[in-house]
């Protein structure tokens, strides 16, 4: 691994801002070979190690990521007072009560978080917005993946940034006004049966209809999509294409059952029967480019909030080794715990270096479609270790239901697969390099 590493800092070096073909080629060959080497790695011969891949870029790009990252003063005081707020409006006492209430979130709750301007962040100021950059709505996943906050916020502004990127004009001065007052709750609808997040897959159908389009279909595992005020559907056009349309949840053709998942993170799965849309509601543009900028954000979003979890359960967990006494000295002095939490740090450190680097390339613009994967498919495992290494350390403590680590670990595993797991992002970085090396 040490080798690995130090080759993947001279390749951070070697490829100045961004990770070059040959870097990930020569990645390809240190993770194979077990040592650094300058030897070609051609197509077929990448091809043959895809399976060892990842590990080897994920620690190249751990390497390259591996910066300071500087905040301004506006964002680290955007921190210190969502970290107040939420310890004190939405402590872990709060956050438990609302697993008995997996259909709804409470509207006085939002209210606050809307006067304190958060929704507004992702939104343009000639929309209502405060034009705050990816960066300043990243302090915001962070701080709430800390607090293990159940809300909408991040599928909410996850559907502003599509908005406003994909919107028509018209659509951008009717509902992102809404989104920055509070007043509108955005998701996505996306994935059917199969689970699948590839537009291959969409069986939902526009079927044309008087004034527009009948919308029918499936949506399974929509998050907030018990209470959420409109979703950003995925369907197939009468010409077989894709289009993403606005659909309003409140009306007699929409309905919406809460799930009972893991996490109780009000996720629902809803059901499309002709719903009315009118024409003017479908995103213009290509939807597939829609549905792979939502893949590509919300692995940058949801990197963010599970890198803050992360570091949340490390704290606890590093604090309770200090005060747990067995054999009559604290479990942290012991060299097996002391491993644990150095492993349980390793993973949440490079987790959040990884995800605010991949922040700060969304502010830059271009494509990140290499390291939203990336970042998703490294921080979604890594972030689950910490949380089990997390459980081993606590004991028996850990799993009794009203412990901060049996909710952490819990509401984690929803993120793991939602908008791909990190099975799925591994394939898409395989084929990124796959068309890199090609």
């Amino acid at each position: 691994m040490h080798s690995t590493l130090e080759s993947g800092r001279r390749i951070a070096r070697s490829s100045g801002d961004r990770i070059s073909k040959s870097a990930l080629v020569m990645a390809c060959s240190f993770r194979a070979d077990g040592e650094a080497s300058t030897g070609v790695c051609n197509r077929q011969r990448a091809a043959s190690r895809l399976d060892s891949i990842p590990a080897a870029l994920y620690s190249a790009l751990a390497m390259e990521l591996n910066v300071g990252i500087t905040f301004t003063q506006e964002q680290e005081m955007l921190r210190s007072s969502a970290r107040a707020f939420l310890n004190k409006e939405a402590p872990l006492t709060f956050v438990r009560s609302l697993e008995q209430a997996p259909a709804s979130f409470p509207a006085e709750l939002w209210k606050k978080i809307a006067d304190l301007g958060w929704p507004s962040l992702p939104v343009p100021a000639q929309y209502g917005g405060s034009d705050g950059s990816f960066l300043d709505v990243a302090v915001l996943l962070d701080e709430l993946g800390r607090a293990a906050f159940p809300g909408p916020y991040l599928w909410t502004a996850l559907s502003a940034m599509l908005l406003q990127q994909y919107g028509s004009e018209e659509q951008k001065r009717k509902h992102l006004p809404a989104v920055a007052d509070g007043v509108a709750v955005f998701t996505i609808a996306w994935p059917e049966k199969a689970g699948e997040y590839t537009a291959e897959h969409l069986a939902a159908t526009l079927h044309l209809a008087a004034g527009g389009y009948a919308l029918t279909g499936n949506k399974y595992f929509v998050p907030c999509g018990s209470y959420a005020t409109h979703y950003l559907v995925a369907a197939k056009t009468p010409e077989g294409k894709v289009a993403v349309t606005i659909v309003p949840r409140v009306q007699a053709s929409v309905s919406a059952k809460a799930l009972a998942t893991t996490g109780w993170d009000n996720q629902a799965n809803v059901d499309f029967r002709a719903t009315p849309v009118a024409k003017g509601d479908l995103l213009p543009g290509d939807g597939a480019a829609i549905l792979e900028r939502a893949i590509q954000l919300g692995a940058a979003m949801q990197s963010l909030f599970m890198s803050g979890m992360a570091q949340r359960a490390l704290e606890f967990t590093r604090d309770y080794a200090k005060v747990r006494v067995q054999f009559g000295r604290p479990i942290g002095s012991f060299q097996a715990v002391q491993h644990h939490l150095a492993n349980m740090a390793s993973d949440a450190d490079i987790s959040r270096n990884t995800a605010y680097r991949l922040a700060e390339r969304i502010v830059q613009g271009g494509d990140i479609a290499f390291e939203a994967s990336a970042a998703k498919a490294w921080c979604a495992p890594a972030c689950m270790r910490v949380m089990q290494t997390g459980h081993q350390v606590h004991g028996g403590i850990g799993v009794i239901t009203d412990h901060a680590m049996q909710m952490y670990f819990l509401r984690m595993k929803p993120l793991e697969t939602l908008l791909g797991d990190a099975d799925f992002h591994t394939k898409r970085v395989g084929a990124r390099l796959m068309d890199l090396v090609a």
